[in-house]
């Protein structure tokens, strides 16, 4: 466990729902003892993103435009590009709907006690003061966006050819909902950036009261995700490029430096080394070989989890607290089966945290089985 962990607290099972959760880290006072997490007032969005959540909430009786207006800005949205270039205030949507937001980024189900993911979303797609002199101006894009614009350098011919050409080759091996990719203006072209950010729904896109949402590109004072997302996206960048990479490959002095650029970025995260080292899946194996090969100390005081556990981990701020709760579930989301009225189809638990939030841990099939598992966390 990490700093500021409670070691071995008493722990309490409640099965009564705890009380909805405050925003973790949106708080303008950080309390000592709780783990400092990533904190935004401002959020970026892909213009399909942000036009989900506007039909989530879209009310016509307070709503800035009609509903023959606000469906055509909707369709619209379905032909823009995919960077996440849409500044838009947390306070714009409800929880509720950045619950679903998130889900849909991480390909699971909303689920509206488990603050953690408002806290991954954050670490996305949060929007954070740019600090010229300790890192650049970052934009996150999805793989095939940065191929697009990579691959205009490409063509250019630019004095960067030899570089994207790398990065376009990695990317082109990825497939499914990999995390954001981040770049910035020193590593694109402005014809790289100008594929990315003149579109028709830029002109178009209104906040709810008609104000229009800001756009990342008209806004160098602030950068996209943090650097331990930005650490994350490189992780699977790093781990295409060097399943992929031939032995002459490796040996080239400009693949050299690509990959000795994101190991800096990775060595300097101990959570993602953390994670390398309790992958039981193999889905970064072949980093962990080229950590071996290159750091060899890299897993030094690195804890070792055991091979296999129903539950995630325990967050480092946990309260003792664990809820207990009853649950159904469809496609898009989990439910208190007593809100909803009907028998639950299993047992969540959820740890709590210092904040009052709180966090999935798994689920077990029937409450006996549930309350076994907590049982084990002591």
């Amino acid at each position: 466990m990490g700093e500021g962990a409670i070691v071995d607290p008493p722990i309490s099972i409640r099965k009564q729902p705890m009380p909805t959760h405050q925003l973790s880290g949106f708080t303008t006072e950080a309390t000592a003892d709780i783990i400092s997490r990533p904190s935004a007032d401002l959020v970026a969005l892909s213009s399909n993103e942000l036009m989900v959540a506007r039909k989530l909430a879209y009310n016509p009786e307070n709503d800035a435009l009609g509903e023959g207006d606000f469906w055509a800005e909707y369709m619209e949205s379905e032909d823009d590009c995919m960077a996440a270039r849409q500044v838009v205030p947390f306070d714009t949507f409800t929880l509720s709907v950045w619950h679903t937001l998130a889900a849909d980024m991480f390909e699971e189900r909303s689920d509206e006690r488990d603050a953690s993911q408002i806290d991954r979303l954050i670490e996305r797609r949060g929007l954070f003061p740019h600090d010229p002199a300790n890192r650049p101006w970052r934009i996150a894009l999805p793989a095939i966006e940065l191929q697009i614009a990579l691959e205009k350098d490409i063509k250019a011919g630019s004095c960067r050819t030899a570089d994207a050409r790398i990065r376009v080759d990695a990317l082109d091996q990825l497939s499914g909902m990999e995390p954001d990719f981040y770049t910035d203006r020193e590593a694109i072209s402005t014809a790289g950036w100008d594929a990315l950010s003149v579109t028709i729904f830029e002109q178009t896109c209104t906040a709810p009261t008609g104000v229009r949402f800001g756009n990342i590109f008209d806004r160098p004072d602030l950068t996209t995700g943090t650097p331990l997302a930005h650490a994350r996206a490189q992780l699977f960048e790093l781990q295409t490029a060097l399943a992929s990479a031939t032995r002459s490959r490796r040996q080239d002095p400009a693949f050299k430096i690509y990959v000795r650029g994101m190991m800096d970025e990775l060595l300097a995260m101990p959570p993602l080394l953390e994670a390398i080292h309790n992958d039981h899946s193999g889905a970064f194996r072949v980093v962990a070989a080229f950590l071996d090969d290159h750091h060899p100390e890299w897993s030094e005081g690195l804890s070792k989890n055991q091979a296999f556990s129903p539950l995630l981990p325990l967050p480092v701020d946990w309260n003792g607290h664990v809820d207990i709760v009853g649950l159904v579930q469809d496609s898009r989301a989990r439910m208190s089966a007593e809100t909803v009225g009907v028998a639950p189809q299993f047992f969540g638990l959820y740890a709590g945290r210092r904040d009052g939030s709180s966090v999935w841990l798994g689920a077990a099939a029937c409450e006996a089985d549930a309350h076994a598992l907590v049982t084990r966390l002591g």
